[in-house]
């Protein structure tokens, strides 16, 4: 009986132990992996890129991003990298039929996005790209009011 209870013991001692030592081996892995730049979160306006068929509209995509940038790059640049990004989307996603372009969005325009920022830059500039919104707007489906009316000055009628 006595056997037992110590096997016991031992038991919950090396678990404990293995517990608390795996705890803190942890804790210092990740600690020592923190990046320690100054990173800021940016959202880009949103843009809308039109689909069209046979020269006519036949609605819009609807894109809004944001990024992830290094602060002090940011600062040194003096630049920031949304109309880069705009230019990027706009390029890959103008003329693109809307199925096409929710499958280049599920798959990798983030990814593409970030590269051309960062090769404009010549440095990793932009950590991260963010699809914050993303949608097909059908040409019939946006709204007329949306836009003000067209002034009427200047007419002789």
């Amino acid at each position: 009986m006595i056997k037992t209870v110590l096997i016991g013991l031992w038991a919950c001692l090396v678990t404990l132990g293995a517990g608390y030592f795996g705890t803190i081996w942890k804790s210092t892995v990740s600690t020592a992996a923190i990046d320690k730049r100054n990173f800021k979160t940016v959202t880009v306006k949103p843009v809308s890129i039109p689909h069209l068929k046979d020269g006519t509209v036949e609605g819009y995509v609807h894109l809004q991003l944001s990024y992830v940038a290094d602060g002090d790059e940011l600062a040194k640049h003096g630049v920031r990298p949304d109309a880069i990004l705009t230019d990027a989307a706009l390029k890959q996603l103008y003329g693109v039929v809307p199925e096409n372009a929710i499958k280049e969005v599920r798959t990798d325009l983030a990814e593409k996005l970030k590269m051309a920022t960062n090769k404009f830059f010549g440095t990793n500039i932009v950590s991260e790209v963010l699809i914050t919104e993303f949608g097909f707007i059908a040409a019939g489906a946006a709204r007329k009011d949306h836009f003000p009316p067209k002034s009427k000055k200047g007419n002789a009628n």
